[in-house]
């Protein structure tokens, strides 16, 4: 058995994100195809053994498809799956068209994976500036779950902001910019430095928040960067 899975992207964030366009290339899914802010997937995966929780199916559905891939998609409905048919292809064109040929027999499921919403008003969420220079990729929302599980926190947080980018610099100049910076703002520090010097980690701990820098080398003279606030319950 398997799925049709609908996204609302385009041909800019498949590609972007490498999503494989033949079934002999998939690991586990593979898009039909894409263009007008839409991408059509075979997912090799029947909707009827998706959880029927809600939380649990959104989990189960981001093990199948990256989580950057899903923070691609824009519906606040979530991410509409039906089951598929590899003999008979659904006509619609337009993500909306899809939805309407789809929906009848699909579900919308919750998008566990990361939503981009409002990038500059998520970015606001995040009390520390952007490394000087940086490049930035994008910020996005964690939900809980996801949050717990890729930031190993014990408790469920009641909110989760993430920004990422990239700069010439090393590990060891983020964290010279931001322990100050944090320190500023009341966080009590940690940082861990590996033992390479490929990569630095920064956790900060106050009444209410917890903030995390992580800083990776990526090339020979960049940096991929991590910044992300954690609001507990």
């Amino acid at each position: 058995m398997s799925s049709y899975v609908v996204l609302k992207l385009g041909t800019a964030t498949l590609k972007k994100h490498a999503v494989p366009t033949h079934p002999d290339a998939a690991d586990g899914y593979f898009a039909l195809r894409s263009g007008r802010g839409v991408a059509l997937l075979f997912l090799e995966a029947s909707l009827d053994d998706l959880s029927s929780d809600d939380e649990e199916a959104a989990e189960e559905l981001a093990l199948h498809l990256t989580a950057d891939l899903l923070a691609g998609h824009r519906d606040p409905r979530g991410v509409l799956v039906s089951s598929g048919n590899p003999k008979s292809e659904p006509r619609g064109k337009t993500y909306d068209q899809l939805v309407a040929e789809l929906s009848p027999n699909g579900r919308w499921i919750p998008n566990e994976g990361a939503a981009l919403i409002d990038v500059a008003g998520e970015d606001r969420e995040i009390p520390v500036p952007p490394l000087p220079k940086a490049k930035p990729i994008e910020v996005y929302v964690l939900s809980p779950a996801r949050a717990m599980r890729d930031l190993a926190l014990q408790e469920a947080p009641l909110r989760v902001v993430c920004r990422t980018s990239r700069a010439k610099a090393r590990p060891v100049d983020a964290s010279t910019f931001y322990v100050p910076k944090m320190k500023a703002l009341g966080f009590t520090t940690k940082r861990r430095v590996w033992s390479d010097g490929s990569a630095e980690e920064l956790r900060g701990e106050k009444a209410g928040a917890s903030l995390q820098v992580l800083a990776e080398q990526d090339g020979a003279d960049a940096i991929f960067l991590r910044v992300t606030i954690i609001l507990h319950r």
